[in-house]
């Protein structure tokens, strides 16, 4: 039995964790909360958010879009950049649309948000209403495209959107007169409107995406009488270690961030509608201590979550023991921080 040494000011935790080949795996995990002004100045908070152990969702599991999800979590293959919060109209003054983007480092993701709005059928000919002005907009899933459809009475017609099946708009049998009345989403990506009523798009949004969402879903391997027989409770064979990654689509990075990027928020702040600040630049280190060795193995950032609505985000980084096979020999992981 190991014990954990932080000497950071931020939350840490150490796990056994059993990875895809049934493998235990000592995983060290360090969590920084920080909070940033208008002035783009960022500190430690003074109240440090606890490791989160489970997936946290808006509402009810299965049924509303992730809040918070796991850190409990063995590895991830980049880093997942989140933002959970609302748009903003500028100095509070209604809008019927409004153009959101998140920046860090070289990556953007850009978000068009409308009031509400519902498909109009007259004469054969479908339109969208105006938007319903708004000043703030929440920016979940729920409001993006996607969604269920239960209407047709034959079951196998009905159906869900499998990358968002908490959404709005989406239908199996989309006629023009069926539409009439029918909600459009909220959140659109920028580059790609909805143009026409056929059109089903990627849902738009920057929060985490649930396990059972796609891309997510198709990761977790295949749990069928095979697997029942001849590997549960381990993971199945063709299990792929990218679903840890929780980060929406262009914002699950194939690399890690350093921790030093610089970040813009566009109308994403309820005070600024510009902002920008630095990430900052701290660098943690690992040591998994046994009797006769030391093992420093890197420190990788793979989650940042802004959150607007409070300045503040959260940064965690991981470290894994590079030596599984000598596992009962670990006595101590110590976890220290520069910067």
């Amino acid at each position: 039995m190991h014990v954990l040494h932080n000497k950071t000011p931020y939350a840490a935790d150490t796990f056994v964790l059993l990875d895809q080949h049934g493998t235990n795996q000592a995983v060290a995990i360090i969590k920084g909360t920080f909070i940033y002004d208008g002035e783009g100045l960022v500190k430690a908070a003074p109240d440090q958010i606890p490791l989160c152990y489970a997936d946290d969702y808006y509402g009810k599991p299965g049924g509303s879009s992730v809040r918070y999800a796991s850190d409990l979590v063995f590895e991830k293959r980049g880093t997942d950049i989140v933002l959970n919060g609302h748009a903003y109209a500028p100095h509070g003054r209604a809008v019927r649309k409004l153009d959101t983007a998140l920046m860090v480092g070289a990556h953007m993701k850009h978000v068009r948000v409308y009031g509400d709005r519902v498909w109009h059928y007259r004469l054969g000919v479908v339109t969208k209403t105006p938007p319903v002005p708004f000043v703030k907009m929440p920016l979940v899933y729920e409001r993006a495209f996607g969604g269920a459809d239960t209407s047709p009475k034959k079951k196998k017609k009905q159906g869900h959107c499998l990358e968002n099946p908490v959404g709005t708009g989406f239908r199996t049998a989309r006629t023009r007169k069926s539409l009439h009345g029918h909600p459009l989403p909220n959140l659109e990506w920028g580059t790609h409107p909805i143009q026409r009523w056929k059109d089903k798009p990627a849902p738009a949004g920057y929060g985490f995406i649930a396990p059972y969402w796609e891309p997510r879903a198709s990761r977790s391997g295949t749990y069928d009488d095979e697997w029942e027989r001849r590997r549960m409770p381990l993971l199945p064979e063709d299990f792929d270690p990218g679903f840890y990654n929780a980060g929406s689509s262009g914002f699950a990075l194939a690399e890690w961030l350093k921790g030093d990027e610089p970040v813009a928020l566009y109308n994403l702040h309820p005070d600024h509608e510009k902002l920008h600040f630095t990430l900052p630049g701290i660098t943690m280190s690992s040591a998994f201590i046994l009797d006769d060795q030391t093992y420093k193995p890197d420190v990788r950032l793979d989650t940042l979550l802004i959150e607007p609505d409070e300045s503040r985000l959260s940064m965690v980084w991981r470290a894994t023991f590079p030596k599984p096979d000598r596992l009962d020999e670990l006595r101590q992981v110590t976890v220290t921080h520069e910067g």
